[in-house]
């Protein structure tokens, strides 16, 4: 978790200007939670990063305590000095043991952060610890799928094969059943963001705090090795364009907990 951090801190200059799909997929997911919420909620926003998408989520949901978490001071230093004017609460605390009483809270609400616990098998395990009974859950989490591209092409150039530590939508409906909780609606979307050359794609990836992928980033670090890489990208996937494709593949779920 202290790599992923300092992925983000690194990023928290940058990551307003480079999270632009992150932001997209943020307003779709407020989208889809909104009825399904009550009024005077008490809520958390987990793994709000700069807190832009945090604010949007404050104006349209009904509450009298809102707390923002994340793991990244340097992107928590960015959302206090938004989200403090408006009453929210901000809190350094790894989501693997947030620091909240069980049942004390209505709606957690999770973009595009959830994925970043180290273990996979148990996303949803503190989110389910914290909710009230009946409360919701609302996220979204890159699936299978993400990075295709990329991962395709390095297994080939390494001749070897290894998890991308995305986890399929099986395992996380099996989570959420094993946790209590009944699924209310489920989107899965494919977004292609499109580079010129592989130094842009993973710079975009580094600003957005992004490039930390288990096995991914320990080799894009020698000149000969990225030259090698981008021949093979665009021969295999290159867009008729010269452009480089990068797939996310986005499960979004709103799900509320047994009673």
């Amino acid at each position: 978790m202290n790599h992923i951090r300092a992925c983000f801190n690194k990023a928290a200059n940058t990551y307003d200007n480079n999270s632009g799909l992150q932001t997209i997929i943020g307003n779709k997911l407020i989208k889809m939670l909104i009825p399904h919420t009550k009024s005077s909620l008490q809520l958390i926003d987990l793994g709000c990063a700069a807190g832009k998408l945090t604010m949007e989520l404050a104006r349209h949901i009904s509450h009298h305590f809102f707390m923002a978490i994340d793991i990244a001071e340097n992107l928590l230093a960015l959302a206090k000095s938004r989200l403090t004017p408006l009453s929210i609460k901000v809190l350094q605390a790894d989501f693997a043991n947030i620091p909240l009483k069980d049942h004390c809270i209505d709606l957690v609400f999770s973009n595009m952060a959830l994925h970043w616990n180290i273990d996979n098998t148990a996303i949803i395990k503190e989110p389910a610890r914290i909710l009230t009974p009946g409360g919701i859950l609302a996220f979204s989490v890159p699936i299978k799928g993400t990075f295709i591209e990329l991962i395709n092409c390095q297994q080939h150039i390494n001749n070897t094969s290894y998890d991308d530590r995305f986890t399929a939508t099986s395992e996380l409906i099996q989570q959420l059943k094993s946790s209590d909780f009944n699924i209310i609606d489920l989107k899965i979307n494919n977004y292609i963001i499109y580079f010129k050359n592989i130094l842009h794609l993973i710079k975009s990836l580094k600003n957005s705090g992004t490039n930390y992928v288990k096995n991914l980033n320990s080799t894009l670090k020698t000149k000969s090795y990225l030259n090698q890489l981008e021949q093979y990208y665009f021969a295999k996937f290159g867009h008729t364009n010269h452009l480089l494709p990068l797939t996310y593949s986005i499960l979004s779920v709103i799900a509320q907990k047994g009673n």
